[in-house]
Parts: structure tokens; C-alpha cells; sequence
């Protein structure tokens, strides 16, 4: 379960859907720059408009470094209609945000199409935002198929070896990122989307660990919250042993 959530989160390296930008962004120890950031999309294909968003890399340090997140929706097709955005997140972790959204329309009802802009973005560490980027693809080949269910002491003994040197290739090549890759990073860099799309209240879907996401903002920021959808509920009292052996059974 570990191996697969490190090749999970250190996922392929590809371009992003917008230009480069932060280039005149200036940190000024507060939120404010990040919440005040004025998102500008383009269209990148398919009927969605792609964007880039500018986070902390450390929240506790907002006059340090600053990380992209790479973002795109689709606008609801009925204006007259508009609610607002529904932001996504399919779980994971290290699934892909952008991915989910350009699949809306097997996704979601051509009625919550008419009346949200379906807004989906690649979370810290992930894919196209700021990437944590362990293995070559050979490497990841060669992880994905070390035995996955060790019977004997050797296979254990095996499969424990090949985990550390998987942890290892991320420590030693990801950087500063890897160490800001929490939950609770994201929900903050969640409610950092949330503003910057115009939204005073969060209309949120998440599936699997999306659903861990979602019930930590409305912990974080209550204030916030309009309507969470929270599908495939994790149950965030067990621990990471004890969830593995759950998702078994399952």
C-alpha cells in the first residue's frame, strides 16, 4: 500500500496547461496576496480553460517560496442558471483533478452541467502541480512488478527492502515539495481555489480520499462550506495499517 501510494504521488512529469506565471509575485508574510490573485484562464482544448494558482509551499513560512497549482473547468452551459463552481477531487492520493474534470460528462448530469462551473485541479505534489518526482520509468516499472503479496519470510523481508529504497528515491530526489504534501496543506491550498474562482461558499465533490480532503475543510474552514458531496467515505480514525487491511477486504 505505501509503494503504491509513493508511485501514486510521484506520478509522470508533464507540461502545464497554461503559461508560466508568478514572475512579478511577491510574498509578503500573509495570505493576502495568495487569496487577492487574479486567475486567468485560457482555453486548452475539449471546452475547458486551464489556470494557474499560486500557493505557499510552507504555510508556515508565507514569506518563503510560493508553488503552482495547475487548474481547469468547464463553464456551466447555462449562465442564466449559474450557481457557482464545483470543485473535484477523485481521491487518490495523487489522483488527478484536471483528468476528472475532462471527463464531466460521464461524471455528472447534464443538470449540475447546466448550473456549475466544473472545476478540477491537480493537488500539490501531483502530476502537472509542482510534482514530487521519485522514479524514472523504469524504476516505476520495476517497482509495479516486485511481488505485491509476499507468503515467506523472504518475500517479506523482500518486499520491506524494496520500500525503503522506493522512500529513498523520493528523499533524495523530490526536494523541498515532499515535505508539504499533507492533507491538511491541501485543504488549505483548497480554500485558496475556492476564492480565487469568485466563490464565497465551497460546492465540493470528492470520492475515496477526496472524501478525507472534504471533511477536513469543513473542520478547517466551516465558514465556508456551502454543499460537500462526499462519496466513498475513509474513516479517518483508523490508522494507515488498519485502512490498508480495510481497502483488502474490500
Amino acid at each position: 500500500m505505501k509503494r503504491i501510494l509513493l508511485i501514486l504521488l510521484s506520478s509522470i512529469l508533464v507540461g502545464s496547461c497554461s503559461a508560466p506565471v508568478g514572475a512579478d509575485f511577491e510574498p509578503d508574510g500573509t495570505l493576502d496576496p495568495y487569496y487577492s490573485q487574479t486567475i486567468e484562464w485560457e482555453r486548452c482544448g475539449g471546452g475547458m480553460e486551464c489556470a494557474t494558482v499560486l500557493v505557499p509551499l510552507d504555510y508556515n513560512n508565507l514569506s518563503g517560496d510560493f508553488i503552482t497549482l495547475e487548474v481547469n473547468r468547464h463553464r456551466a452551459s447555462n449562465e442564466a442558471k449559474r450557481i457557482g463552481s464545483l470543485l473535484i477531487n477523485p481521491g487518490g492520493p495523487g489522483g488527478s483533478g484536471i483528468d476528472f474534470a475532462e471527463a464531466y460528462e460521464l461524471q455528472f448530469t447534464p443538470s449540475i452541467i447546466e448550473r456549475f462551473d466544473i472545476v478540477g485541479w491537480d493537488p500539490r505534489g501531483v502530476s502537472r502541480s509542482t510534482p514530487v518526482t521519485c522514479f524514472t520509468d523504469e524504476e516505476r516499472d520495476e517497482l509495479l512488478a516486485s511481488e505485491a503479496t509476499p507468503d515467506n519470510a523472504a518475500e517479506i523481508k523482500q518486499f520491506y527492502a524494496e520500500d525503503e529504497r522506493a522512500t529513498g528515491f523520493c528523499v533524495e530526489r523530490a526536494g523541498e515539495i515532499l515535505g508539504h504534501v499533507s492533507t491538511v496543506e491541501t485543504v488549505k491550498d483548497l480554500d485558496i481555489l475556492r476564492a480565487v474562482v469568485g466563490d464565497e461558499k465551497l460546492f465540493y465533490l470528492g470520492k475515496s480520499y477526496g472524501t478525507q480532503i472534504g471533511a477536513l475543510y469543513a473542520h478547517l474552514f466551516p465558514q465556508n462550506v456551502g454543499r460537500l458531496v462526499l462519496d466513498g467515505a475513509v474513516d479517518v480514525s483508523l490508522d494507515s495499517k488498519q485502512l490498508s487491511l480495510e481497502q483488502a477486504v474490500g
